[in-house]
């Protein structure tokens, strides 16, 4: 045993020295194994049989534990390199992120001033197709002004569908209508129809007349916007206002109407053969026949050229008092009105004046008694009417017309 003393001091091996052990130190694999035969030699010295020196077995014990301290010790320095190896790694896959989401933000940025960069040139361009559009609309209206002059001094016709004494023509006409057509439509239906009541029968004739002048007021209105267009590309057409634009399609609907109104008045009777506006009148004429035809048309051709006055003339169909017109008074022998019959003639609708008014009372048209023994009918109030309609049914409370403004 004194061998194992003499060779080495296990006491060397103190375990204060452990925490200054280091992957650095000079530990070899092969001395370790070295100490550990030497240890294992001395706990196999009593090879005679001879009792071990238990005290120089535990000092051997406690090398032998030293030294497996020291074999883990540099394992752990093993699995430390490592670790920082990989800690490394991480620290340059970190550092790879980082410089990507620096790339990323980078290209942000640049999609960021392309749309910018997009987003003002719409706005540039928008401007530029707004600034196009306004001097476009400007030539049109200075093209308009051209053609309007132009045609209002070379055409006597196009002048005249402005003028005062036209539209006076026209409402003349429109009672004129009343005072022929109407009645002669009138007496054949209270002839056909004799249990039909009175106040039936005028309401109808009435609607037949708003039926041509409504129809009239749409297709007039779309012929005009086909027109328009027509007159923009005309190759004499170096300027063209709204105004003057319109007053064009006017003159070209009145230059135009023997070709048109054949049309029209076709798809008016048309309207009415699907329609049941007029079923009285029909049946009372066998259909489409005289003189509800001639009623229509004269309707019709009056309301069309209605429509080509400017401003266009139109018909109050309502019966009410006209707006601003106190001392606005229906022509009655009575003052009383139970309903309309023949619309009012304005200048354009909703005006302060009125061409014509002509509307029709009914009253005491259930009576049997004959003209010759009626009580005389006191004279109308003043002003007096221009033109009284009928003769006969005056009596029963009629409306006059008058062309006073």
């Amino acid at each position: 045993m004194a061998f194992a003393d003499d060779t080495f001091e296990t006491e060397t091996f103190r375990s204060e020295s452990l925490p200054d052990f280091s992957a650095e130190d000079d530990i070899q694999e092969r001395e370790t194994d070295y100490f550990l035969t030497l240890v294992n030699g001395v706990k196999k010295i009593d090879v005679g049989g001879r009792r071990r020196d238990p005290a120089n077995a535990r000092k051997a014990d406690n090398f032998r534990d030293k030294i497996g301290n020291l074999k883990v010790l540099k394992n752990v320095a093993i699995v430390s390199e490592n670790f920082k190896q990989r800690y490394a790694g991480l620290e340059l896959s970190f550092d790879t992120i980082r410089k990507g989401i620096e790339r990323i933000s980078d290209v942000e940025k640049k999609i960021g001033y392309y749309m910018w960069t997009l987003h003002t040139r719409e706005d540039e361009l928008l401007a530029k197709i707004q600034k196009t559009k306004a001097a476009l609309q400007e030539q049109h209206l200075k093209e308009g002004e051209v053609l309007a002059e132009r045609r209002t001094l070379t055409d006597a016709h196009f002048s005249s569908i402005t003028k005062e004494k036209r539209a006076l023509q026209l409402a003349e006409l429109l009672a004129d209508v009343l005072e022929n057509e109407w009645q002669q439509t009138f007496l054949h239906t209270r002839t056909q129809l004799p249990d039909v009541p009175n106040k039936n029968v005028i309401i109808e004739l009435r609607e037949a007349l708003k039926v041509c002048y409504e129809m009239c007021i749409q297709l007039s209105s779309q012929q005009r916007a086909k027109l328009h267009r027509q007159l923009l590309l005309a190759p004499d057409s170096k300027a063209v206002t709204p105004k003057g634009v319109l007053l064009a399609s006017k003159e070209l609907q009145v230059v135009s109407a023997p070709v048109t109104l054949p049309v029209v008045y076709q798809m008016m009777l048309q309207h009415v053969r699907s329609s049941a506006d007029i079923p009285l009148l029909q049946r009372a004429c066998g259909g489409l026949q005289e003189p509800l035809v001639s009623y229509l048309q004269r309707c019709t051709k009056i309301c069309w050229f209605l429509q080509t006055h400017e401003p266009p003339i139109m018909l109050d169909f309502t019966g009410s008092k006209p707006e601003h017109y106190a001392t606005y008074m229906e022509q009655t022998y009575t003052g009383d009105l139970d309903y309309v019959v023949w619309p009012v003639v304005r200048s354009q609708e909703g005006s302060v004046g009125y061409l014509l008014q002509g509307s029709a009372k009914f009253h005491n048209f259930k009576t049997t008694e004959s003209p010759a023994r009626r009580r005389p009918v006191p004279p109308p109030p003043s002003p007096q009417p221009t033109s009284v309609p009928w003769d006969e049914y005056r009596k029963e409370g009629l409306y006059y017309f008058t062309t006073d403004t």
